[in-house]
């Protein structure tokens, strides 16, 4: 939070910035403000164990035109944050979403899939902000349950994992 204040404070000119790092402080000086921020300490917990291994479903599929159809049918879901379904199937995955007020999206992008298909609701703001951090160009969907989390690796990495709850249906 620290970072979006400097970066409202610099307006998005190029201006230099003094960071300074102290005894669990970060102090950055611009030419007209100071701003000094406490840094978190701790050990995070051992949440290894928690993520599961073993799979029934894995799909693995192009990030870019999987993030493209996500936004499509977010504009159908409440204020472009509301529930959208996936169904992980041979050959792709499908993406639907429902209202009332605005009608039906439904998109198809193609998808490897390895194992049992998948239907699950996910809340398409937090699938949106998972693909982009990710910035992978392939991405594995790994999941095992329609109620159970599902992961969400980078192909060509493997070194960070995005986990998403499903929306209980």
């Amino acid at each position: 939070s620290a970072l979006g204040e400097l970066n409202k404070l610099l307006h998005g000119e190029e201006e230099k910035v003094l960071v300074t790092i102290g005894e669990g402080r970060v102090h950055f000086a611009l030419d007209s403000v100071e701003m000094q921020t406490q840094l978190l300490t701790g050990s995070f917990p051992k949440y290894e164990g928690l993520l599961g291994q073993d799979f029934n479903t894995r799909a693995e599929v192009k990030s870019s035109d999987f993030l493209k159809a996500i936004r499509r049918a977010a504009i159908v879901t409440k204020g472009g944050i509301g529930n959208i379904t996936l169904s992980i199937k041979e050959g792709g995955i499908g993406i639907s979403a429902r209202s009332s007020e605005i009608g039906d999206s439904e998109n198809e992008v193609g998808a490897e899939l390895y194992g049992q298909p998948l239907v699950l609701s996910l809340n398409s703001k937090y699938l949106i902000k998972a693909l982009s951090a990710i910035g992978a160009e392939k991405v594995m969907f790994c999941g095992n349950d329609s109620n159970k989390p599902i992961y969400i690796i980078p192909v060509e990495s493997g070194d960070y994992t995005y986990v998403l709850m499903p929306m209980v249906r």
